[in-house]
This record gives C-alpha cells, sequence and structure tokens, in this order.
C-alpha cells in the first residue's frame, strides 16, 4: 500500500480506533528497532525544533561595526538609498545593541580584548556625532539602543584601563569627553568625571595632562585650517571645546594635589567673555573639591580686580568666610 492510500483511510478513523491500531503495529516492530528507531520518532513528534543560532565571530562583528560606521557618518541610516535595505535602516539600534553586548563580552585574555574596545569607542563616537547631526531619524541614538552614553563612556574606561597599552586608546577618550556631541541627560562634566575615575593613579592623571595638551594642540590646527561653516559658529565650538579640555586639565591638577597649578592653566586657557561668569565657574568646581581656602583667595583676587560678583556669590562668599576661616 502506498503511502497516499493509507493516508485516505486513516483519515476516516477516530482517535481511539488510532491508538489502538497504532499500539498493534508497535508490537508488530522488532524490539531492537522499536528502542532505535521508533521510540525516538514517537517522543519527538511534534516538538518544535530549536532554532539555529547564527555563528558570529569577531571578524564578523568587527566588519559590522565599521561598515556601521561608514554608513552613518554618510547619513544613510537617514534615508531611502541602495546601499541598505529599508528592514536594516529600521532595525539598526538591534544590530548596534547586539554588536556591543558581544564586544563586552571578550575577555581580557582575549587577542581581541584592544581591538574590541577601539571598536566600542568607534560606536560611542558614531552615536554621540548622532546627538549633534541627523544621522538617524531620532536625535537620541543612545536611547534607541538602549544603553546611556555615560554607562557606554564608563564601559570603555574601564575596558581601556586593563589594557598594557592604553596611550592611544585614552587620549581619544581624552577627546571624546571633551568634543563630542552629548544627549539631553549626559554632559561633558559626567564623561569627565568618569575619565578621573578610572584613570585616578598619579602617573595616569599626568598621561591625562600630557594628552590633553596635545589635544588641544591638535584642536587649534584643526581650526586654523578647517573649512569655515555657512552657519558662522566655528569660533563658538573652538571655544567650547578648549573650555572642555581646559576644565578637564584644571580637574587632573586639583586630583594631583596641584590645585595652584590648575587654577593656573585655568586661567591661562579658559576663555569667556565675562570675568565674573569665569569667576563663577572656577569656584564651582574649587566648591566640589571642598578647597575653600583657595575659593576665598580667588575671590578675593577678583575683588582687587574689580569683577563684580552675582549676589550669589557674596552670599557664598560670607558664609565661607565664617565657616572656613
Amino acid at each position: 500500500m502506498k503511502a497516499d492510500e493509507l493516508k485516505n483511510i486513516l483519515k476516516d478513523y477516530s482517535k481511539d480506533e488510532l491508538i489502538k491500531l497504532y499500539s498493534k503495529t508497535y508490537r508488530m516492530v522488532p524490539k531492537e528497532r522499536r528502542e532505535t528507531e521508533v521510540d525516538e520518532m514517537i517522543r519527538s513528534h511534534g516538538a518544535k525544533p530549536e532554532p539555529k543560532k547564527k555563528d558570529e565571530d569577531f571578524s564578523t562583528i568587527r566588519e559590522e561595526i565599521l561598515l556601521f560606521e561608514d554608513n552613518a557618518l554618510a547619513q544613510l541610516y537617514l534615508r531611502r538609498n541602495r546601499s541598505i535595505s529599508e528592514k536594516k535602516r529600521r532595525n539598526w539600534r538591534f544590530d548596534v545593541k547586539r554588536c556591543i553586548k558581544y564586544l563586552d563580552q571578550i575577555p581580557e585574555d582575549s587577542p581581541n580584548y584592544a581591538e574590541a574596545t577601539s571598536l566600542l569607542l568607534k560606536t560611542f563616537h558614531v552615536l554621540s556625532t548622532g546627538c549633534g547631526i541627523w544621522l538617524f531619524s531620532t536625535d537620541q541614538p543612545f536611547q534607541s539602543v538602549g544603553i546611556a552614553q555615560s554607562k557606554l563612556f564608563d564601559m570603555i574606561c574601564v575596558r581601556a584601563l586593563k589594557q598594557d597599552d592604553h596611550g592611544e586608546i585614552l587620549k581619544s577618550l581624552i577627546r571624546q569627553a571633551a568634543v563630542c556631541h552629548v544627549d539631553y541627560e549626559t554632559l561633558h562634566d559626567m564623561l569627565i568625571d568618569i575619565l578621573l575615575s578610572e584613570f585616578n593613579s598619579p602617573a595616569l592623571l599626568n598621561e591625562i595632562i600630557v594628552l590633553a595638551k596635545i589635544n588641544m594642540e591638535e584642536e587649534t590646527d584643526r581650526f586654523k585650517t578647517r573649512r569655515r561653516s555657512a552657519f558662522g559658529d566655528d569660533q563658538f565650538w573652538y571655544k567650547e571645546r578648549m573650555n572642555n579640555f581646559t576644565r578637564l586639565i584644571m580637574q587632573a591638577y586639583i586630583c594631583l594635589d596641584e590645585a595652584d597649578e590648575g587654577i593656573r592653566f585655568f586661567h591661562e586657557h579658559f576663555t569667556e567673555h565675562s570675568e565674573e561668569v569665569k569667576l563663577y565657574i572656577l569656584l564651582k568646581y574649587l566648591a566640589a573639591f571642598e578647597l575653600y581656602d583657595l575659593w576665598i583667595r580667588e575671590y578675593e583676587a577678583a575683588l582687587r580686580k574689580k569683577v563684580k560678583p552675582r549676589d550669589s556669590l557674596k552670599e557664598a562668599y560670607e558664609k565661607i568666610k565664617k565657616d572656613y576661616s
């Protein structure tokens, strides 16, 4: 009897009749075949096969991140194009989230550890750029990926600290902390705090100061040779970036118990149209580090230069003078 003929006959049987018929048929099968073939077939019948997991290796993830960087900076996720399918444009955030998870799980003893950290930094740079320039359909790419900007930055700092040779990536981290675009939940000060908290030994803090000064020189060279924006905001962004580097260096000096050197560097390099605003910013950092003797010194020095502090600073001065003099 052929299989189709058997199906036609069995379709008229009830459930109970099929059970009895199959039981009789089962007993007719030799015991050896029942145990090796038939039993397994019965147990597995109706069970859903386990989905095959896509095997991913480091080289695949590397290529995916590099392609994501090129496509994003070319704004190919923002509009229809022939390079990226509509599905890929919609699902970029899931792909990035998967890559970040994969790269962060690469252990310290892996030969790919350092490169994985560099790829995470590339991802951070692209997502940060998307906070200030339209690269995606959202101006909150970190939120879309499901990770805070500060958290991803901290993850990279922790990994970079474990590398034997971290000079190059530390220089890049310093630049990102000072110049990257930030989202609505992040401040440059937050990134600077993370950097100084992780790289907190005297040797590393001194290295940060040296590398930050090199970054400042390179930023000045870029500004001099950069093609001017049609919006005329180049000077503004240059000042903001240099001020961020200055705040970073000043705080690194303070962490090294070299506050006077940090204050001197701040006075020389921090640019602000109002001397009163500049004083306010400096005193804010000195108060954060509880350097109240220096706070009083800088406040009184500003008064001698005819700077007129705001009322809140006058009140703070009277209180600090009373409590810490």
